[in-house]
């Protein structure tokens, strides 16, 4: 019976998608009221183990490729750019599977993660990674909680990377997030960002309430933010529909504390 839903979830979800277009009035009045995240900010932060087709936060049919062939794939372009003892985040660690990838080539890294389920941290990300350090955090409120955790003190990470995140949130919002990660990374440090993406052909929503950006109005949110792309990658060979993106931190940000 499970096998004949999951058949059945791709033609179902793409069915709901033709029909819920970005000119249609339920999504118009989603986006007006700016509430098209939130059916899929709730499902993410009560989503299931790492065995639920739920991965990272994302609903799709996975194909021929398994979680850790993404995993393995994602984390060893990583390495181009982390050093030994470099101080990395997840700033949405979930599970902590792709810390736990980053550990397990190089455990002399300083792993830092953090997410807005508390489930996905106290059941998966600790037990997998006791060592590494975890955090709750809602990224829509990064400054207030960010300044919370550290006692008002910026802290810095050599490389920071958000994997299947941006999707729930608006180009505003997003926007925030970059800023505020920029200023959290040291000078010549980097970020990464993995993300599905749209043509302007394809653009739409999704039914879940899911946003998605071509990879050029992702890299301007970057540039924006002080951070200059260096490496571009569609990855959807391995992970259906998704980009990677890595911004290297040049210069000092000049946005505001």
């Amino acid at each position: 019976m499970k096998n004949f839903i999951t058949y059945l979830h791709k033609p179902i979800k793409n069915y709901i998608i033709r029909n819920i277009r970005k000119n249609s009035k339920i999504s118009k009045f989603l986006v007006y009221f700016n509430l098209d995240s939130l059916p899929s900010k709730i499902f993410y932060k009560f989503r299931k183990n790492e065995n639920s087709i739920i991965v990272d936060g994302v609903l799709y049919t996975m194909g021929r490729n398994n979680k850790s062939d993404i995993i393995n794939y994602i984390t060893q372009r990583f390495f181009f750019y982390i050093k030994d003892q470099s101080k990395v985040l997840d700033v949405s660690c979930g599970s902590g599977a792709y810390l736990k990838a980053l550990y397990d080539n190089n455990n002399d890294l300083i792993l830092e993660g953090w997410d807005i389920s508390k489930d996905a941290i106290n059941n998966y990300a600790l037990p997998t990674l006791p060592d590494a350090k975890f955090f709750l955090v809602d990224l829509e409120k990064l400054r207030t909680k960010y300044r919370n955790l550290l006692g008002n003190r910026i802290d810095h990470y050599d490389f920071i990377y958000c994997v299947t995140t941006i999707q729930y949130f608006s180009t505003k919002k997003i926007q925030n997030i970059f800023n505020q990660i920029s200023q959290m990374i040291t000078p010549r440090g980097y970020f990464a960002l993995v993300f599905p993406f749209c043509t302007e052909e394809t653009k739409h929503y999704g039914f879940t309430g899911f946003r998605y950006y071509t990879v050029f109005e992702v890299e301007a949110l970057g540039t924006n933010a002080g951070l200059n792309c260096i490496y571009r990658e569609d990855i959807s060979h391995v992970f259906t529909t998704h980009y990677l993106l890595i911004f290297l931190k040049e210069n000092i940000s000049l946005i505001p504390e």
